[in-house]
């Protein structure tokens, strides 16, 4: 039995059994006479998937680039809401301002207002969380609406108690900057 046909009765027995990655295709094995009768390299078709070690390889770098993405994502998240609601108590604020002026008198609850907002009606606080200033973490925002509170002797709009101003993220310092 010469060398050529006893490697295509292996690759009959094992089909197209693939190792490694590589498929061996009957197809590419040479018939018995065929190349003049020596067969010096068995052919093999290219590689048609990924190896176990390529996958995992590719699902730890989906992993990390995960693990870097989500904080980021949850930051800009919190800094939208936080900009929404400044943005918002900053409006009502005006409002307030403007209602004052036409009336003479300060609005008793925010429904007053509704003339002087645009888009009154879907005015609310994002849900999620937000920035405070002199707090190391956000807060979580629960209210369902924003409010009219007296702060320092003024008519303010509100969300969980704290005014526009309060909201943000705490200041840097001149010496955590290198600058003084």
């Amino acid at each position: 039995m010469s060398k050529a046909s006893s490697i295509r009765n292996v690759l009959r027995m094992l089909g197209r059994l693939d190792f490694l990655g590589r498929g061996v295709s009957r197809a590419n094995v040479p018939e018995k006479g065929a190349g003049g009768g020596e067969c010096s390299k068995i052919p093999i078709r290219s590689q048609e998937g990924f190896s176990l070690l390529t996958v995992l390889i590719a699902v730890m770098i989906v992993g990390i680039m995960t693990s870097v993405a989500v904080p980021k994502f949850s930051a800009a998240i919190t800094t939208a809401n936080t900009a929404k609601v400044q943005s918002d108590l900053t409006n009502i604020d005006a409002a307030i301002t403007m209602y004052k002026l036409d009336t003479g008198k300060n609005p008793s609850s925010i429904e007053n207002l509704s003339g002087y907002l645009t888009d009154y009606e879907n005015i609310k606080p994002p849900q999620g969380n937000c920035y405070v200033r002199n707090q190391e973490e956000p807060i979580t925002v629960s209210a369902a609406a924003y409010g009219i509170e007296v702060k320092d002797s003024e008519y303010r709009a509100v969300c969980e108690g704290r005014t526009a101003g309060e909201f943000g993220k705490k200041a840097a310092t001149a010496a955590a900057g290198g600058n003084t």
